[in-house]
């Protein structure tokens, strides 16, 4: 009888131990596996927040640095698509003759949206050695308001009994100037 008695204490025994291991398998360690898992999950989820916050404050920084420039502003502001057109082609042609750039013509394009923005387009021609246009090009790229070279071909020029020692070449420009009608800017 105490035999039988210790079987049964010790089947009793085993029988919890069985449930307890059975509780630990089926539910504790998932639930421990899925914490670790969450856990990980969040900390990953900071790290991006905090990379996404920091981007955040450099951007702000940018766009404060760009508004507070009155002097870069990179929009031709006018009235109407008439006032603006010719204020460009006025810096067109301020830029060309400064860089000692032979205009022969500057046509008007159709207006188009570029990255959010309204732009005014322009078929530039003209001639000029290869330093010219390099610095007729440096001039546009650094214009303020913006003016954006679209395409470009070059051809160089075969003049016979030319002295140049450079050669000289036959240009075609296709620029974009941001604009933005309705406002003018206070000189």
């Amino acid at each position: 009888m105490r035999r039988k008695r210790l079987i049964s204490v010790f089947g009793a025994v085993a029988v919890c131990a069985g449930v307890i291991a059975l509780i630990w398998f089926v539910i504790v360690a998932p639930l421990n596996s899925w914490k670790a898992s969450g856990l990980e999950a969040r900390s990953q989820t900071l790290s991006e927040i905090q990379r996404m916050q920091t981007s955040i404050d450099r951007l702000k920084q940018q766009s404060s640095r760009i508004s507070q420039n009155k002097d870069q502003d990179f929009l031709w502001r006018a009235d109407q698509i008439g006032t603006v057109t010719a204020q460009i082609q006025t810096a067109l042609s301020a830029s060309a003759a400064e860089s000692g750039v032979s205009l022969r013509s500057i046509t008007p394009l159709k207006t188009k949206r570029v990255a959010s923005v309204d732009a005014a387009g322009f078929r530039l021609e003209f001639e000029a050695t290869l330093d010219q246009v390099l610095g007729f090009l440096q001039r546009i790229e650094y214009s303020s308001p913006a003016l954006l070279v679209d395409k470009a071909s070059l051809r160089q020029l075969r003049r016979a009994a030319s002295d140049q020692t450079q050669p000289v070449l036959n240009a075609q420009l296709e620029l974009i100037a941001p604009i933005h009608l309705g406002e003018t800017v206070a000189e």
